[in-house]
């Protein structure tokens, strides 16, 4: 029997649970490891990564010549843009040359320990230190926004039940909003030097398969410990966690899912990229860019392996994504069989979230579901996404299909909720701009946001939503507003930020999960000025709304 078979066997019979997991974490490219050492002699793959963003680099640098030789009109129509890709952008591109070469260098020459001190340096100031504790949690304010948060993941979609218990299809709902806040601030806290030595292990079956379930019981056991922090907080929630893929960047970007059998709901988490890993955040902000033309081109089985990373030679996460989902559901109805077999079944929620480079990835595979909502299977219906100071992901061709794919939602209506904080430099990046007339493939200022973006403050002004070139002549009767049902009543707010916040510029600081956070504690006060008195209150209690305008 090969290996992998092994592998497959044991991990399938012996730890079903974590099956899931440890075959996304068998399939998971070696390049992303970078000299991971197993055993004594042995390393996994060497570090191709700057080589990489050097072949990244004459790419951008290419489709930057070609948007000005196809677009010889750019001056005239956007004469800021012209400027910015002549005398700006090409010092960008060469400061990122030159980085990218030194630090290609230093790693050849074995000079590693000042590539580590531009690391440490730079995560003295951009770790984040705010990441929330059990501590903060159990405020008795942060109690009642995870059990309003709750409640509202899990109403039903139709008002087709008894109590008229529903959510409103076209409403930005604060509860939700802050509790999908709370869970992309958790999934933070995985320890992933444990998942890389999980790794390792794994790796080790391919040269003692007689020892397969040893190593694969020290490898659950090590998966295990990287999120104690996640789990301890998540079941005090009276929920689960469990973490599906590791996106194909092991140590990175993962996604996982929160949920519970006495719940209806499914929440799919992405963490991105974090902003104290130096590297990866100056090649992903500035310049990286997925092509994502085959999420809605692929009509056949074969579109799911191009999903988030369109390489037929990797493993596709969002194929073991949806298996998650579908596990997940398969609890959820198997516990509500046996306990509640007289109700009437309803379908499961999926929501998405993420945060920063996670709310990228939300992005992505939210879109595709939305092209494809058969993807999730039966039982489940697709609600809404919310992201926190996401950067745009794809270009006005990729916008216009997905707002044609939500128009053919008849019969549910989903949202895509881009929640941005006051001047947070990561929701205007890349640089871009739409113009109908001058669209092109290879225009590197081609970059656009999906979904419906609503501003919040820092300084307490009333959110308000940030206009789409694609959403045109919309009634004012007809914007969306934000819900809740908790009203603030006085509230003070205590929410912990890092030591070194104030050193930090205000767009780079106001991208950071605690920002997020007070800007829309804040924006309860016009919940509770609007709705004051009887006029606010329904036979279920508090229904608060902000109404919205543009800015």
């Amino acid at each position: 029997m090969e290996t992998e078979e092994v592998f497959r066997s044991i991990s399938e019979t012996k730890f079903h649970d974590e099956f899931l997991h440890l075959q996304d974490l068998w399939k998971t490219p070696a390049k992303t490891h970078q000299n991971i050492l197993v055993g004594n002699d042995y390393k996994i793959a060497p570090n191709v990564s700057h080589m990489d963003n050097l072949y990244h680099f004459v790419q951008i640098a290419f489709y930057a010549l070609l948007t000005l030789f196809t677009d010889f009109t750019l001056a005239l129509k956007h004469p800021l843009y012209w400027l910015y890709m002549i005398f700006v952008y090409p010092i960008i591109l060469v400061a990122y040359f030159i980085l990218e070469t030194s630090l290609f260098f230093l790693t050849f020459l074995k000079f590693d320990s000042i590539k580590h001190t531009i690391d440490d340096k730079w995560s003295e100031y951009t770790s984040p230190d705010e990441l929330f504790d059990s501590e903060f949690f159990s405020q008795p304010e942060n109690q009642e926004i995870i059990d309003e948060g709750v409640g509202a993941l899990n109403n039903p979609y139709y008002k087709d039940f008894e109590d008229d218990d529903y959510v409103d299809n076209h409403n930005c709902n604060l509860d939700i909003a802050q509790l999908l806040l709370f869970m992309s601030d958790l999934v933070y806290n995985r320890d992933a030097s444990k998942v890389l030595k999980a790794k390792q292990k794994l790796n080790m079956i391919n040269f003692q398969p007689e020892k397969s379930e040893q190593i694969l019981q020290e490898v659950v056991a090590l998966l295990n410990e990287s999120e104690e922090t996640i789990s301890a907080q998540t079941k005090k929630w009276k929920l689960k966690y469990t973490t599906v893929s590791e996106l194909n960047s092991l140590g990175e970007s993962f996604a996982g899912i929160f949920y519970s059998e006495r719940h209806n709901f499914i929440v799919v988490t992405f963490k991105g990229t974090t902003i104290d890993n130096f590297e990866k955040w100056m090649t992903e902000m500035i310049f990286q860019r997925i092509d994502g033309q085959t999420f809605f081109s692929g009509k056949s089985y074969n579109g799911y392996r191009s999903i988030l990373y369109p390489n037929d030679l990797q493993p596709s996460p969002y194929v073991t994504i949806i298996e998650g989902i579908r596990n997940a559901v398969q609890q959820i109805r198997s516990y509500r069989e046996k306990n509640y077999s007289h109700e009437k079944k309803r379908n499961i929620n999926v929501w998405v979230t993420g945060h920063s480079f996670g709310g990228a990835m939300a992005t992505m595979f939210y879109a595709r579901c939305i092209n494809s909502p058969n993807d999730l299977g039966e039982h489940c219906i697709l609600r809404d996404a919310y992201t926190f100071g996401s950067p745009s992901v794809e270009n006005s061709e990729f916008a216009k299909t997905y707002m044609s794919a939500l128009d053919k939602r008849d019969e549910v209506s989903s949202t895509l909720w881009r929640i941005v904080n006051d001047d947070d430099i990561m929701c205007k990046l890349p640089i871009g701009f739409y113009h109908s007339g001058s669209i092109g493939k290879y225009n590197s200022l081609d970059n656009i946001h999906i979904g419906e973006a609503i501003r919040f403050y820092q300084n307490g002004n009333k959110p308000t939503l940030i206009k789409n070139p694609l959403i045109i002549n919309r009634d004012k009767n007809h914007y969306p507003v934000i819900k809740s049902s908790r009203p603030k009543e006085n509230m003070e707010i205590h929410v912990p930020v890092s030591l070194l916040d104030k050193k930090l510029p205000t767009f780079v600081r106001n991208n950071t999960i605690s920002r997020y956070t007070i800007a829309m504690a804040k924006a309860r006060e016009y919940l509770h000025e609007k709705n004051v008195g009887n006029s606010g209150r329904t036979k279920s209690g508090y229904q608060g709304e902000i109404t919205l305008d543009y800015e």
